[in-house]
């Protein structure tokens, strides 16, 4: 914090700003599945070990999730990554719901990649209302969209299967549709 302390001055904002932040800063639909979990036992009982590294399981899923998606291989090339990175060093373990944006993104790809499109958007739509970020992920099918509207794909849309055969959106392929609403509508859920 000394180190810090050197660059951030006395003005607004500045160093004594630093301390007004009490680190509970989440999202509303973090705090309905956060606020109960914590509140289950008291933080004497040895059992609060268990949920105060809620993280951990959820690190398992995704790394299961990768291996049926990519492959084992991938799935390792993932974990050494993740636990080499400076970044993430000293912070896997103690983590309450730290890392579920992570998680969300990984099933969000994990699920996209094997087809299923509706649970993918579910999945994504977690970490996008908890985090916003990981929201971004949704730009490369926006893209696709647009670019099928705009007719930059080079078969027509008849002879195209895996999509809706009528009206004037016909152009976009089905399982960006099924995406696109099951992300809409699980984002205003969560809402």
């Amino acid at each position: 914090s000394r180190f810090f302390k050197r660059f951030m001055g006395w003005g607004s904002p500045g160093w004594h700003d630093t301390f007004r932040d009490l680190g509970f800063n989440p999202a509303p639909p973090w705090t309905v599945i956060g606020t109960p979990l914590a509140s289950l036992v008291p933080t004497e009982w040895p059992v609060f070990w268990i949920i105060s590294n809620s993280d951990l399981p959820f690190y398992l899923l995704a790394f299961g999730l990768i291996w049926w998606a990519f492959g084992l291989r991938m799935a390792a090339v993932m974990t050494l990554w993740l636990n080499c990175a400076q970044l993430n060093e000293a912070r896997f373990t103690g983590g309450f719901l730290q890392y579920d944006w992570l998680v969300s993104s990984l099933a969000c790809i994990a699920f996209y990649r094997r087809g299923w499109y509706r649970a993918s958007a579910v999945a994504l739509s977690w970490g996008a209302m908890t985090r916003v970020f990981p929201g971004f992920l949704v730009f490369p099918i926006g893209l696709k969209v647009l670019g099928s509207l705009l007719g930059w794909d080079a078969a027509p849309a008849q002879q195209v299967p895996g999509r809706l055969q009528r009206g004037p959106l016909r152009r976009i392929q089905t399982r960006h549709w099924q995406f696109s609403v099951a992300l809409t509508l699980s984002c205003a859920f969560l809402v």
